[in-house]
This record gives C-alpha cells, sequence and structure tokens, in this order.
C-alpha cells in the first residue's frame, strides 16, 4: 500500500464505507469514536470497509478485452535454418568491433 493513489482512494472511499471490524474490535475506544464522528475514517479502518465497497462497482470495464489470435504459420512453411556461428573468445571479438570502429 506505499502507493500514493491507493491513500488517495481509500481516502476518498472514506466517507462512503461502512465500519467493518471483527467481534471483539467493537469495543475499543477508536471504533466507537469513529462510529459516532463525521471525521473520514482511518486508512486502516477505510481498508476493511472497502471490500464491501468496490464489490459493489460493475466490473465488465475490467474484464480483458477477447483477443483475435494471431494468424500462425501457414501449414506446410518451413522455418529457415539458423546460421550456425564458430564458438570464439571474448577477446577476439572485442578486437574485431574495435578494428570495425
Amino acid at each position: 500500500m506505499g502507493n500514493k493513489w491507493n491513500y488517495w482512494l481509500l481516502y476518498a472511499a472514506s466517507d462512503e464505507v461502512e465500519i467493518y471490524v471483527n467481534e471483539w474490535e467493537k469495543y475499543l475506544p477508536e471504533v466507537k469514536r469513529a462510529k459516532q464522528s463525521t471525521a473520514p475514517k482511518s486508512v486502516a479502518m477505510t481498508r476493511r470497509g472497502a471490500k464491501a465497497l468496490f464489490s459493489t462497482f460493475d466490473l465488465n470495464a475490467f474484464k480483458p478485452q477477447p483477443s483475435k489470435n494471431g494468424k500462425g504459420r501457414a501449414k506446410d512453411k518451413e522455418i529457415p535454418k539458423r546460421r550456425w556461428h564458430k564458438p570464439r573468445k571474448k577477446e577476439a571479438i572485442k578486437l574485431k568491433n574495435e578494428q570495425m570502429e
């Protein structure tokens, strides 16, 4: 969650989300204060409640687009053989490159 856009999204959603806490957390003073207050909720509380909020969004815009498969290789077409190069030491290649420059 180190991305600034994630924090912006959580801040924007903090007014919309419901407070979601575990059974044992509902008596904590922070939770009671957040339920009574009109101020934006903390990042942690917003993140917990955001799952229910974001599940209401229409996901059709995020679905992967159908792909048009490529033609591929023709059935009887042969692939040309790759040219074979004799193995050389790096020094010989370096010298050859320097001569070209």
